[in-house]
């Protein structure tokens, strides 16, 4: 099991594995949330409602290295904007 599984209850009703998820076992998985949108994931509401699209290995990682580059450029963004204030 791992963050972003969607397993399938005995009631019919999906459930997405997030930060507290088990080790192994559990019910029929179906599908998975590619690491990209965890933190989409992690904001929604107990309720909200979304939609599945299917992907491949190769755009889920192209998803994530545009991801990893957009919060590096964040990081050295806001180290520029932290020197200014310091030296100013």
């Amino acid at each position: 099991m791992s963050f972003g599984t969607v397993q399938l209850l005995p009631d019919g009703q999906l459930i997405v594995l997030m930060a507290d998820h088990q080790t192994t076992g559990g019910y029929p998985r179906l599908a998975h949330v590619i690491s990209v949108h965890h933190s989409r994931l992690g904001q929604m509401k107990p309720g909200d409602q979304f939609c599945f699209r299917f992907t491949d290995q190769l755009t889920a990682e192209e998803l994530y290295i545009k991801q990893q580059q957009h919060l590096l450029q964040l990081q050295n963004a806001c180290k520029f904007k932290l020197e200014q204030l310091l030296d100013g």
